[in-house]
């Protein structure tokens, strides 16, 4: 999932040098605890922190979206609604990949600020070191914070946004319609009306699909994940 960004990548073992290579049992005990306390973490803020975001476009966007949509959905030869679920996924998506990176940004940096120290501070408990963990535990934390930091948001940026992009895709394939039809029964189709049922039908189905998208994705370990997730390999 997300906390491989604690593993050494091409080579560099990030900052965990105050540890010999004879202490390696320590080391690794260290990084693992920071993985499991961090990941846990991040996996409960992440995905109230995405359906926030995602609350906050429907809230903000959808209606004038729907409205923008719906006038050029219509033409000579009739309604186009492929032409409208299309141009409404694009928008919302452009909105909502920026809108939910914030928040995962926002998300990383106080779960580290939160979890990062304890985590250390437990890995040094019943060792050697103990009695001098907070030094060694605040020396750790600031040469990990930053890094760990920009890994986290680093592997995370391109998953995200390609989860926002399928998932709220799926989400108006799935509803858009239904949604639209309910707006046109019963003879009222006087427009704001009509928004604002296709928007409260809406609002709730992308915001749930969006969030567990991306905490899946995000969080999924690798050998548990299938190839590139299954529901990504639905669209070839």
């Amino acid at each position: 999932g997300a906390m491989r960004a604690v593993q050494p990548r091409g080579g560099a073992n990030m900052e965990w040098s105050v540890f010999s290579d004879g202490e390696s049992a320590l080391r690794e005990r260290m990084k693992e605890l920071v993985k499991e306390r961090l990941g846990q973490r991040l996996h409960e803020r992440l995905h109230d922190a995405v359906r926030e975001r995602v609350r906050e476009i429907a809230r903000d966007r959808l209606a004038a979206e729907l409205r923008s949509a719906i006038i050029e959905a219509q033409s000579e030869r009739g309604f186009d609604f492929s032409r409208l679920e299309n141009r409404l996924a694009e928008r919302l998506t452009e909105a909502a990949e920026e809108r939910v990176l914030e928040g995962v940004r926002d998300r990383v940096k106080e779960t580290l600020r939160e979890r990062l120290a304890d985590a250390l501070r437990e890995g040094i408990e019943g060792t050697e070191f103990a009695d001098d963990s907070e030094r060694i535990t605040a020396r750790l934390r600031d040469r990990l914070e930053p890094e760990l930091k920009d890994r986290l948001i680093e592997g995370m940026r391109d998953r995200v946004r390609e989860v926002v992009r399928y998932k709220m895709k799926e989400a108006l394939r799935e509803r858009l319609r239904d949604a639209f039809q309910a707006a046109m029964q019963g003879g009222n189709v006087e427009p704001e009306r009509v928004i604002n049922v296709i928007r409260e039908r809406l609002g709730e189905a992308i915001e749930q699909r969006v969030a567990e998208g991306v905490t899946e994705r995000v969080h999924a370990p690798r050998a548990a994940r299938p190839a590139k997730a299954q529901w990504l390999q639905r669209r070839a």
